[in-house]
């Protein structure tokens, strides 16, 4: 599988000590996989953005998807769009969108 891997990332890749890639696991996961089963979200304004600006709104967002929580005692966060108040990562995606 690593000659599969980027050639940027291949020596990351082949001197990697804690994380390691479980091929068994991966090809079960293809075997299982059908789009029949996916769930999708209800998410953005598809007639908004292109391709490229949509690839790069998810990429994004599940980069920062994470960094939203309230800590202990504070308000949760939350972004009003269109009136709205939206919270979680509905909010973080919304407020991405409505950025670009």
């Amino acid at each position: 599988m690593q000659q599969d891997i980027l050639s940027t990332t291949k020596k990351v890749a082949e001197n990697a000590k804690v994380v390691s890639i479980n091929e068994k696991a991966i090809g079960r996961f293809c075997k299982l996989f059908s789009l029949d089963n996916l769930v999708t979200a209800e998410l953005g304004d598809a007639t908004k953005l292109d391709i490229s600006q949509h690839i790069g709104l998810v990429c994004v967002f599940n980069c920062v998807n994470f960094c939203f929580w309230a800590a202990k005692g504070q308000e949760k966060w939350a972004t009003k769009i269109n009136g709205e108040m939206i919270d979680g990562a509905t909010g973080i995606f919304s407020a991405l969108e409505e950025a670009l």
